[in-house]
């Protein structure tokens, strides 16, 4: 790989101008082209197309040149997977963000992918309905962008991720083709779901460029409540008895003291969450409250208004000085055993666990930054002989560039390989970023 600040790619002017000539909106002036590094490494030209033909001309006038295509939207997830083994062409997707189709009646939207999260949610509220999805930074976050890093936030162990609410898409191919999956109907006929293939696939096989959810009626009411514990162990022990104890919740997350008091929170504990009829929501917690038997008192919900969604952005927050912030996958019941793994590898951890859904985040952290593979190393080799996995969100640049963030792609590689080719048979899209250097 070359090193930071250059382009990954060897660029033709005639294929840069070809590129450049496909859409009104091309940057390649320096400060421009400084907005857009990924892991380091700057693109020889950006574009920002404003419709889905122009996007398709630009995708079509790269390929043809050989150039390699990184996509992109409000960049929030850019840490995210391994640094690309090439980088000549920047495509923005923000400018797509309109809204294409919105049938109340049966709980459907579908949109373009540049839209951003939050605005996608804004538009449904004055409706009175809502996609069931957490997104880090949603005022940043594209609709796009959420699908393909699949992100879903801390209702995942109830609601799922994107592909469980995405039933429709129109994607742009490496070649310029375009695709469609699903309809704008709940009930679509059968056949292979082409939208849950792009869901997770962070823009290695196609770009997104519309995207239609199914949607949900706003609860009427939403209520959080905290039970105090002395430790994340001890959290996540409260945790996994209130998940099996206690139908209803929406979110059961164990807090270590610092992650904690970054929240504005005294202490150690569980933070619970309920939505729905505002008799329902207070029974439910009352009786959360009563399986949990707490020695302390137990706390109201948050006074900070947007307690929840600081804590969802934790998920997309890279960590300062030599840390990484990283995902761990472990069955529910393992849970305390894997954030066991992760202090195996370092005594400086900032930790938090979805009890219900069996997800561990941690901020780990080394004396120096050329101890971080290591450590990463060893707390994967934990996590994995519990059945689990652990994913680098978040790394600095250089210590990235050593470390696998993915981990063992497994036996679904080869599908995987010929899949990519399938799709993108000259690796333009974000190549060598995904599991196994897809």
């Amino acid at each position: 790989m070359k090193s930071p600040e250059a382009s990954a790619g060897l660029s033709d002017g005639a294929g840069i101008a070809a590129v450049a000539a496909a859409t009104a909106n091309a940057y390649s002036d320096t400060d421009a082209l400084d907005r857009y590094l990924v892991d380091g490494l700057r693109p020889a030209i950006a574009v920002c197309p404003s419709t889905a033909e122009e996007l398709a001309a630009v995708l079509r006038a790269a390929a043809t040149a050989d150039l390699a295509v990184v996509l992109q939207g409000g960049r929030t997830a850019i840490g995210l997977g391994a640094p690309p083994t090439r980088y000549d062409v920047a495509l923005d997707t923000s400018a797509l963000g309109a809204v294409i189709d919105h049938v109340p009646d049966d709980f459907t939207i579908t949109v373009q992918s540049g839209m951003r999260f939050a605005a996608l949610q804004t538009f449904l509220a004055d409706h009175g309905q809502f996609v069931p999805l957490d997104v880090p930074f949603p005022d940043q976050a594209t609709v796009g962008g959420s699908v393909a890093a699949a992100r879903s936030g801390p209702r995942r162990g109830v609601f799922g991720g994107p592909r469980d609410w995405l039933i429709g898409c129109g994607v742009v191919l490496s070649h310029g083709a375009t695709v469609h999956g699903g309809g704008r109907v709940v009930k679509n006929v059968s056949g292979y779901d082409l939208c849950k293939l792009f869901s997770g696939s962070l823009g290695t096989l196609g770009c997104i460029v519309e995207a239609t959810f199914k949607l949900r009626p706003l609860p009427a009411a939403d209520a959080t409540l905290i039970i105090p514990a002395a430790d994340l162990d001890a959290a996540i022990d409260l945790g996994r008895q209130i998940a099996l104890g206690v139908n209803g919740l929406q979110s059961i997350i164990a807090l270590d003291p610092v992650s904690a008091h970054d929240l504005g929170l005294d202490e150690a504990g569980v933070v619970l969450r309920a939505a729905g009829v505002e008799g329902a929501v207070s029974s439910t917690l009352q009786l959360a409250g009563a399986v949990a038997q707490a020695g302390s008192a137990i706390q109201p919900e948050p006074t900070a208004p947007d307690f929840w969604q600081r804590l969802t952005d934790r998920e997309g927050t890279s960590p300062r000085g030599n840390a990484v912030l990283v995902r761990c996958a472990a069955p529910p019941d393992s849970l305390r055993s894997a954030t066991a793994a992760l202090r195996a590898a370092t005594d400086q951890t900032c930790l938090w666990a979805y009890a219900d859904a069996g997800l561990l985040f941690g901020q780990l952290a080394a004396p120096t930054s050329a101890l971080l593979p290591a450590m990463v190393a060893t707390a994967r080799k934990g996590i994995e002989a519990l059945g689990g996995s652990l994913v680098v969100e978040h790394a600095p640049v250089t210590e990235k560039c050593a470390m696998d963030v993915w981990g063992p792609a497994g036996d679904g590689i080869t599908i995987m390989r010929r899949i990519k080719r399938e799709f993108d048979p000259n690796a333009t899209l974000s190549p060598g970023r995904f599991v196994g250097g897809i």
